[in-house]
């Protein structure tokens, strides 16, 4: 179970104000201050979450700007992760089609199958722009790596690439 702070952050505050206010938002993250921004987004958390427990610190949150396939992005990290559902990262994706501007993807720690603790499973999930629905697209890569951030841009980037026709040999 995730920490209130995160569950907050991740599944309503930051999905909510690329949805609400897309350029608006997109600008931001994009912008040399972003770290900022989040920070008081993380902080805001913390309040909306009201729990009793004490504020995580936003250490290690940050937002960089990145390219998944042909389409622009921002990979947004988090700090440290510890429970099960909480996201190591974000990816917010500029789609030019579809019913929103954005899709929003979460690289989020998962529950061993084995029934272990190991710490290493991730699973990506989508928040869906029209609801308050998550759609979870299969297993993410190990986590965490130093390459963590690439091997889920392109895992994202395998979800968003139209599938290409079968096309028979015809020397078959």
């Amino acid at each position: 179970m995730p920490r209130p702070q995160f569950h907050e952050f991740a599944q309503y505050l930051l999905p909510e104000e690329a949805l609400l206010a897309p350029e608006a938002t997109w600008d931001t993250l994009r912008a040399p201050a972003s770290g900022n921004w989040l920070a008081e987004l993380w902080a805001q958390a913390h309040r909306y979450a009201n729990t009793p427990a004490a504020p995580i610190p936003a250490t290690g949150l940050l937002a960089e700007q990145s390219i998944v396939g042909t389409h622009e992005a921002v990979l947004i990290e988090f700090p440290a992760v510890e429970q099960v559902g909480e996201p190591w990262l974000a990816l917010l994706v500029r789609t030019p089609t579809g019913t929103a501007p954005f899709r929003y993807f979460l690289l989020e720690a998962a529950p061993d199958p084995a029934g272990g603790a190991d710490g290493q499973r991730s699973v990506i999930v989508e928040r869906q722009a029209d609801a308050d629905v998550r759609r979870t697209h299969g297993a993410g890569p190990d986590a965490p790596s130093a390459t963590l951030g690439a091997r889920f841009i392109v895992a994202v980037a395998r979800i968003l690439a139209p599938e290409r026709p079968h096309i028979p040999n015809p020397a078959a």
